[in-house]
């Protein structure tokens, strides 16, 4: 079993896996990119949000200083906002519905929410 099996499992596991390392990382590289891209550069900031989350509906939006774990474990429904500085930490799957507006400074781990 690997550390992510572990992790997804809720059980113990490494966090200095390189791969787990790894994915971090990478979603770091792209939340960074996206808390730098301009609101006016909506085909930039979907690109950035469709390739951070698992899934992403229609009309999502994301704004600064937006960050994660690995991002692949979030999945937003249609009409999905989340307001100034959104911590989603998704070490398990994050499910948000349709037409959730998250709040200012929002922190959030694993759960769904409707």
């Amino acid at each position: 079993m690997t550390a992510y099996d572990d992790m997804m499992n809720e059980q113990l596991y490494d966090v200095n896996d390189a791969t787990l390392v790894a994915e971090r990382e990478h979603a770091r590289d792209l939340y960074d990119e996206l808390n730098q891209t301009s609101f006016h550069d909506k085909a930039k900031l979907k690109q950035l949000i469709t390739e951070l989350f698992g899934s992403v509906g229609d009309n999502a939006e994301v704004r600064p200083r937006f960050i994660c774990d690995y991002g692949y474990n979030i999945h937003v429904g249609d009409n999905f906002f989340a307001n100034f500085d959104c911590i989603l930490l998704d070490t398990c799957p994050i499910t948000i519905g349709d037409n959730c507006l998250l709040a200012p400074r929002f922190n959030f781990t694993r759960q769904l929410i409707r």
